[in-house]
């Protein structure tokens, strides 16, 4: 394109681009307004296109390019490799910070997305929850079930077939406990944290039924029939006097009702996450408050 290395350093100096490996940059501006899951997608895409010949994505790079959310892992692109495609030149196959080279998989495990090979998202899954842990691997999973991409029993299978020898029991209790109900990343942190902490019996997506036996609220998570638990990410409300206050006003009046209807309420935002002792203390607070209140376990009607 005509730039020279001069050029190359006063753009990234200057913020104009990003290095995500030698020889690969992306725009500093798209890059900084990409979630990290995104991140992941760019870069996974960028150096299978630079040293992908021969090899498959794997793991969270794989997710990341099937556009499933990824959250607890590394910034390296996974591969495996691929027989079906002539292997890269001895030079490409040196290791790179970058880059991790895993094992071969079954053929069956391997396919075809867009122009890219990568293995099945069922098998990435599997892969993300035996190397970076449970809460990774069901973050993973609930988003591939709530996309489409995969099916329980593919998650299933494909933990069968890979013959993991680290992380099995792991990747066994992600498809066990993967819900594709669940909308967000956070969602399922929180249903992961009440799961480690024995926090009753967790419902994704709860319908709230009023008095006249109809659904008026959808709630993302309903514990033990009288705690409402919300998600609200990083920051779901503006100021009072922005837009978003009117959005406030509404969400007020829905919670009011909830409450009317019988039930507790609790948000949880973004940074609540990274302090779980604190959080699993305020659930487990305001879980037995609700049974006080509202009496036995019972459902969200």
């Amino acid at each position: 394109m005509g730039c020279s290395d001069a050029d190359l350093r006063r753009w990234r100096r200057s913020g104009e681009l990003v290095a995500l490996r030698r020889g690969v940059f992306a725009l500093g501006s798209t890059w900084r307004a990409a979630p990290p899951w995104e991140r992941q997608r760019i870069r996974a895409l960028a150096v299978y296109d630079q040293v992908g010949r021969g090899r498959a994505l794997s793991h969270h790079s794989a997710l990341a390019v099937h556009r499933v959310q990824v959250f607890g892992v590394d910034e390296r692109v996974h591969f495996v490799p691929d027989p079906a495609e002539p292997p890269a030149r001895k030079r490409e196959r040196r290791a790179a910070p970058t880059v991790s080279l895993h094992p071969g998989v079954p053929a069956e495990l391997l396919v075809t997305w867009g122009e890219r090979r990568t293995v099945t998202v069922a098998a990435a899954v599997a892969q993300v929850a035996a190397s970076f842990g449970a809460e990774a691997g069901l973050v993973s999973a609930d988003s591939a079930l709530n996309l489409g991409r995969m099916s329980r029993g593919d998650l299933r299978s494909a933990i069968d077939t890979l013959r993991l020898r680290v992380g099995r029991r792991t990747a066994e209790l992600v498809a066990k406990l993967a819900d594709g109900r669940s909308e967000s990343s956070g969602e399922t942190r929180v249903r992961w944290l009440l799961h480690q902490c024995g926090i009753g019996d967790v419902e994704p997506q709860a319908a709230i039924i009023g008095d006249d036996g109809r659904a008026f609220a959808r709630v993302d998570l309903l514990v033990d029939g009288v705690l409402v638990v919300e998600y609200d990410g990083e920051s779901k409300y503006g100021a009072a006097d922005s837009a978003d206050f009117a959005v406030l006003k509404k969400e007020k009046r829905r919670e009011d009702r909830i409450r009317r209807a019988g039930f507790d309420v609790e948000r949880v935002v973004a940074a609540d996450l990274w302090e779980p002792a604190a959080l699993a203390r305020r659930l487990a607070t305001a879980l037995a408050t609700a049974r006080e209140r509202y009496g036995p376990v019972r459902g969200p009607g």
